[in-house]
């Protein structure tokens, strides 16, 4: 046997040991630390793998060369392994083993359904011992509001232990009507099982069948006339709630199913994790880790199968994701230990159109979202348009900010400008300036409204991307005239103006309670310099169309002077001041002919002086 990387004596007395058994892998650094934790149903051809070849993988060929000591354990089967390789992997947390930390150490709700009496009970690691799990809960408010509701409303045993014996004694919760006492009495074992059913009920996420079942309920009882047991099935209905969330995602389709996202910027990636349960998305996942060895998506997700659905006992029948995995022996390995586990195939689908490719974009949305919004809040400029969002309320992060302004004199020369900021710096590359083609009055408010109007139009036409924030240099008239532009080409963009006297932000819909930020508030500091940039824009590009008709009304006073002349003396020198220092002969240089430019130049000293006196 030959291994394509140089090799101590003691690792390949220990590569030629292994047996060809299923089990448990470690690998060991020089400092005698795990680093690596696998398991696989042949030990030995699973182990000579890593070193019998050359890895495309820059975490597995780094891993490698870290190796200086080997350690199995074999087990009985390939599920065996399973376990224990998990087992290890929370125990040592190793280097190169890729940790999706996020719900490591959250809680599960188990459920001892295989006793005479089941009882609920929280806990924080799954076993094979015949109990039911749910969860991880990563909302553990959540999850103690599932309690509370279950020691309300279903008096359960609540000793946490097998009571089938009848060697207890009367407790407090059997006072207070919480337990019904198995413990040392006879029950009614069928209203038991009721409850047991409507509990397994609600956590496989079948709650409008118990609501039902509670609704008639409540009906016989107040039939018969029994109005507050009637009332407290009528509160326990309403109380539902806690098992789903409340949301607009709501489908008729009655499936389980997990929609999984992942967005990578740079060196992090994030993994968005909808669970859907009989049509509802009743709770998600958000997982943000640093992509050390610059993993691919797939090999990434790969990562997430492996230690969400091994041990997540609450597994969905089909997973939506956005693109296909690469079927690789990591890939098909976990597909065989998830069917060995879980007793079914691993399903992924990729739908294209309909209600799950709505609920897969939701899914993308969020991820992109949450991890620029991450990487964001680590940097100062990031802490800026966070902050900018929360002071504002806005919906999102204003990541490309545009900042119109007007400029004219008394409506002549009109022109509207626009600035852009990305990502909290200005990009003059993105600038973009309009020449007014309203009539010649000094009317802001149809300026703004024209301006903003020719903006989106194009964006619209050429299917280009929207900003997240569009700043409004002005006040509320100002602001209702850009709202009326958005509104007219159907769009909803959040739409902000800041007034230049007070200093309020306006948002748009919220008129009555603008913003007033403190002087030395970072968010209004930046508007402001948004605003001011604006402002110098539209200056800027007012001056040079007033300078430029100034020097046409001049020139077209002087007999000779057309319109090919006038771009000649125009291309040369640029100003009439420039012009006026010239000699007859420079101006015949350039196609002026001699009497045209004695005229001209005669002219423009007397216009000259006149002007200076």
């Amino acid at each position: 046997m030959s291994y394509k990387v140089n090799l101590s004596q003691q690792l390949i007395k220990t590569l030629e040991s292994i047996p060809n058994e299923s089990g448990v892998y470690q690998y060991f650094d020089a400092s005698n630390t795990i680093i690596y934790v696998g398991k696989s149903k042949c030990l030995k051809k699973r182990v000579r793998s890593y070193f019998d070849r050359t890895h495309d993988s820059m975490r597995t060929a780094q891993l490698v060369q870290h190796i200086v000591r080997i350690e199995y354990t074999t087990t009985q089967n390939e599920l065996e392994a399973l376990i224990l390789e998990c087992n290890l992997i929370k125990k040592y947390q190793p280097k190169y083993n890729v940790l999706f930390k996020d719900g490591k150490t959250y809680p599960y709700i188990k459920f001892n359904n295989h006793l005479k009496y089941p009882y609920i009970e929280k806990v924080r690691q799954v076993k094979q011992d015949g109990a039911k799990y749910y969860g991880p809960y990563v909302d553990t408010y959540k999850l103690s509001q599932i309690l509370k509701y279950i020691d309300q409303y279903y008096p359960l045993v609540k000793c946490n232990k097998d009571v089938s014996n009848r060697d207890g004694k009367a407790c407090l919760d059997y006072q207070i009507n919480r337990c019904v006492g198995p413990c040392f009495k006879e029950i009614d074992d069928l209203q038991y099982n009721e409850w047991v059913s409507q509990i397994k009920d609600l956590f496989e996420g079948k709650v409008s069948l118990v609501s039902q079942r509670l609704k008639v309920e409540m009906q016989l009882q107040a039939k018969s006339l029994n109005f507050e047991k009637a009332a407290v099935l009528r509160n326990q209905m309403m109380a539902l709630d806690i098992f789903t969330n409340k949301q607009d995602v709501i489908t008729q389709v009655d499936k389980n199913e997990d929609i999984i996202a992942i967005s990578i910027i740079d060196q992090h990636y994030l993994i968005q994790h909808l669970l859907v349960r009989k049509g509802k998305i009743i709770d998600q996942r958000k997982i943000m880790q640093e992509n050390t060895f610059r993993q691919s998506r797939s090999d990434l997700l790969i990562q997430y199968f492996r230690q969400f659905y091994l041990s997540f006992v609450d597994c969905a029948i089909e997973v939506v994701c956005e693109e296909p995995i690469e079927e690789n022996d990591q890939f098909n390995e976990f597909c065989e230990s998830y069917e060995l586990m879980h007793n079914k195939k691993f399903t992924i689908s990729i739908p294209k159109i309909g209600r799950r490719r709505r609920l897969l974009n939701l899914a993308i949305k969020n991820s992109s979202e949450a991890l620029r919004a991450e990487l964001y809040k680590s940097d100062k400029t990031g802490k800026l348009l966070v902050e900018t969002k929360e002071s504002l309320n806005l919906k999102s992060i204003p990541y490309r900010i545009e900042c119109f302004d007007i400029s004219n004199i008394q409506g002549t020369d009109p022109v509207a400008s626009m600035v852009v900021a990305i990502n909290g710096k200005m990009d003059n590359s993105e600038y973009r300036r309009f020449k007014i083609r309203v009539k010649q009055t000094p009317d802001d408010f149809a300026m703004m409204r024209e301006a903003v109007f020719r903006r989106y139009k194009r964006l619209q036409d050429d299917h280009k991307k929207m900003p997240d924030l569009i700043i409004i240099d002005g006040g509320l008239g100002q602001l209702h005239a850009a709202a009326e532009s958005l509104r007219d080409l159907g769009l909803s963009i959040e739409l902000t103006s800041l007034a230049k006297r007070e200093e309020l932000i306006y948002v748009d819909g919220d008129f009555n309670s603008p913003y007033q930020l403190g002087r030395f508030s970072q968010v209004r500091l930046f508007f402001q310099r948004i605003r001011d940039e604006a402002h110098r824009f539209a200056i800027t590009y007012h001056k040079k169309l007033r300078s430029k008709r100034t020097i046409h009304s001049i020139l077209d006073e002087v007999h000779g002077i057309g319109k090919s002349r006038r771009e000649k003396l125009l291309n040369a020198f640029k100003s009439v001041d420039v012009i006026a220092d010239q000699t007859v002969q420079n101006l015949v240089d350039i196609g002026i002919p001699s009497n045209v430019a004695s005229d001209l130049l005669s002219y423009l000293k007397s216009h000259l002086d006149s002007k200076n006196l």
